[in-house]
């Protein structure tokens, strides 16, 4: 998929944030200055909107200047306005030279002089002035920018400002100065993109090779809820993870791709070295951590854990109080646990099972967790001990409805009962997998499942594992497959070993349904087998056996309809509902034919 032809990213969302704009640049009909402040975390798009914002005010002739600040050494004092001034260019130049010179041990009050006297010499039509990245704003541009907000000059200049909210946590100056600004400025705070903002911009990056038909709309659509599931809404991090899809697979969206990489490790620089050494740890915990158990973790009292925090609490890495943290972004936490060595990785996710596992630290939701960190920590951990707690996850899941979850953790423990070679356990998870799968309303891994427990049945040549896959695989239909598992009823019918009296009843009873009731062309498929089938129920059902009854009056519902047997039908379900037991299922057959 390398080298496809793609466009570039298009402006997308924002709909409110460019009305806030507008209503701003409005405001200049009163011939007076605006100031605006836009902010929001790092690449959450306050740049992207105010080159969309200025470009369309060009539309209609508005001037615009920007600046940029910049915290490099030897950078002059006033130094955004300096750009200002000089994309003013002409009469403004001269003026110019006096801001360039200026520096705070001069005369600060000067340059400001000077600037404003710039403003009122090109006040002749309505202009926008960008200061971008003022958290890396000189104290004197600052000043200058809290004067104009305050004093509100008589000139038809609108005057942005963007800044990072978690640059401003560690510099109380520059916060305190911009919180004065605030006070006299529209303030706009930039959020995440939703998720029809993702779909637009996968449509734009993707260009021709998306309108061209190489990928349908459904893979589009699904593509696009990955990547804002993925990002969380963040353009920066949308866009990144886009470019490597463009330029490269869908798959690479399991990893941290190499543009979120270096925009995460230049938020991390800041960082002393111990604070970003513990956060690498406190990835393995997950998106969400307690500072009690990163603690442990890393061997510390909490004390000092809540104090090496706060570094990352102040750059917005880290967001919590009271002992429970969470990464502000989970590709934060994702590319920090990449950075760590392979085995570093594994012995963390195995110290951490082992400290989540303790009987004091479990709740419901603690199952999932360890059986996580034994799945990341690979071949450190025992198989079976993995495959129990991912027993005790799925359970949890069931427990809350979460069928998706608790398939997919059915399937992982089937796995690692498999590596532990423990056969019942793993035939276990194969038939509660199957169910958890239909519950979710999906038919192919089911019978997938079903098709892996029959074959675990006929190599160790057991007639229960194979009675169970059959009945696990009956329980699909599904017309436009092949998946009613006909033969795998008669295989396990035909098994010479002894099965129970309700096994071969409830066998026999799914073999007639298969066969009796029409197919899509509307007849049996073979209605004398399951004639027969139904004759060898009844037979069972003399034996006073509650489920052989139950089992010979739903399969003679299902089998012999149509209005010759209409009061027949009648009846058997009175008997039927008479030798019902409390299961779901029963209840569920009764509410059909009830019906």
């Amino acid at each position: 998929m390398a080298g496809r032809r793609a466009g570039s990213f298009p402006f997308v969302g924002r709909g409110e944030e460019s009305g806030f704009l507008a209503d701003a640049l409005d405001a200049l009909a009163s011939n007076e200055l605006v100031t605006v402040l836009v902010t929001g975390e790092p690449g959450i798009g306050k740049t992207a909107l105010l080159q969309n914002f200025v470009a369309g005010a060009a539309a209609t002739g508005v001037r615009s200047h920007w600046g940029s600040c910049r915290e490099i050494g030897g950078i002059p004092a006033f130094w955004p306005w300096v750009q200002v001034v000089r994309s003013m260019g002409g009469s403004a130049l001269e003026v110019g030279r006096t801001v360039f010179n200026s520096r705070p041990d001069d005369d600060p009050f000067a340059t400001i002089d000077s600037v404003l006297e710039v403003l009122n010499k090109h006040a002749d039509v309505p202009r926008i002035i960008v200061l971008d990245d003022l958290h890396r704003a000189d104290r004197g541009s600052l000043e200058l920018l809290r004067i104009l907000a305050a004093d509100r000059f008589d000139v038809p200049v609108l005057v942005i400002g963007t800044h990072r909210l978690s640059e401003l946590r560690n510099d109380v100056e520059r916060d305190a100065m911009l919180g004065e600004v605030a006070q006299h400025s529209r303030v706009l705070t930039l959020t995440d993109l939703t998720g029809d903002d993702i779909a637009g911009l996968l449509r734009g990056r993707l260009g021709e090779w998306s309108a061209n038909g190489k990928i349908d709309g459904k893979s589009l659509e699904s593509l696009s809820r990955t990547i804002f599931a993925r990002s969380g809404g963040n353009p920066l991090y949308a866009r990144a993870l886009i470019d490597a899809v463009a330029n490269d697979d869908p798959s690479v969206l399991d990893a941290v791709p190499a543009g979120i990489r270096a925009a995460v490790r230049a938020r991390l620089a800041p960082l002393p070295a111990s604070t970003l050494a513990l956060v690498s740890k406190a990835s393995v915990l997950g998106p969400v951590f307690d500072h009690d158990v990163l603690a442990e973790l890393v061997e510390r009292s909490t004390g000092d854990i809540v104090a090496e925090l706060e570094p990352a609490l102040l750059a917005g890495v880290v967001i919590g109080s009271s002992g429970n943290y969470r990464f502000e972004h989970v590709l934060i936490r994702d590319a920090l646990e990449d950075e760590l060595s392979q085995t570093d990785r594994t012995e963390t996710h195995l110290r951490a099972a082992r400290i989540l596992a303790r009987p004091q630290a479990l709740d419901v939701s603690r199952a999932t967790v360890v059986a996580q960190h034994l799945v990341d920590a690979g071949e450190s951990a025992d198989p079976a001990e993995v495959a129990t707690w991912l027993d005790r996850a799925v359970t949890d899941a069931r427990r809350l409805r979460a069928y998706p979850e608790a398939a997919r953790l059915g399937t992982l423990a089937v796995t690692y009962w498999r590596r532990a070679g423990n056969t019942d356990a793993e035939a276990d998870a194969l038939a509660s997998s199957v169910s958890d799968f239909l519950a979710t309303g999906d038919a192919e891994p089911a019978v997938r499942l079903a098709g892996e427990l029959a074959a675990l049945g006929r190599r160790i040549g057991s007639a229960a594992l194979l009675s169970r896959a059959a009945l696990a695989r009956s329980e699909v239909f599904d017309p436009a497959l092949d998946l009613d598992g006909a033969a795998l009823l008669r295989e396990a019918i035909a098994h010479p070993d002894p099965q129970p009296l309700a096994t071969r009843a409830a066998l026999l009873a799914e073999l007639a349904a298969v066969l009796g009731m029409p197919s899509i062309n509307g007849f049996p498929r073979d209605l004398r087998a399951a004639t027969a089938a139904l004759n060898e129920l009844a037979e069972l059902a003399v034996t006073g056996d509650r489920e052989a009854a139950l089992a010979y009056s739903h399969a003679r519902l299902n089998v012999e309809s149509g209005p010759k047997t209409f009061e027949d039908r009648k009846r058997w379900f009175r008997e039927s509902a008479a030798t019902s037991s409390g299961r779901m299922l029963d209840q569920v057959r009764q509410s059909y034919w009830a019906a």
